[in-house]
């Protein structure tokens, strides 16, 4: 258990330090695709551990809400992979009625 905690925390960091805030657009993709990678590695731990009664069904269940939570490409770049392609999410303001 303590190196699936461990993991997690390097699989983190390692998503986060391809993304270049700088210049976010020059790798984005790559960035998502290794994201969405290491989510899917953790995720498939969480379940071994749970198979191997390291961790009980409630506690995986947590923990893979929480590997999903951090592991989010909208979260961490503003961007996620859909039908192939790599779109960039952003968030605008209600419009408002001036009438």
């Amino acid at each position: 258990m303590e190196e699936y905690k461990r993991l997690f925390d390097v699989y983190l960091r390692m998503a986060v330090r391809l993304y270049d805030p700088q210049r976010p657009y020059d790798n984005l993709e790559v960035c998502c695709r290794q994201c969405i990678r290491l989510r899917e590695q953790l995720l498939g731990m969480c379940q071994l551990l749970e198979a191997t009664g390291d961790m009980t069904m409630e506690e995986a269940e947590k923990e893979s809400k929480r590997i999903i939570s951090e592991f989010s490409t909208i979260r961490l770049f503003h961007a996620y992979i859909g039908e192939g392609e790599c779109y960039v999410y952003t968030e605008f303001a209600p419009v408002r009625n001036t009438e």
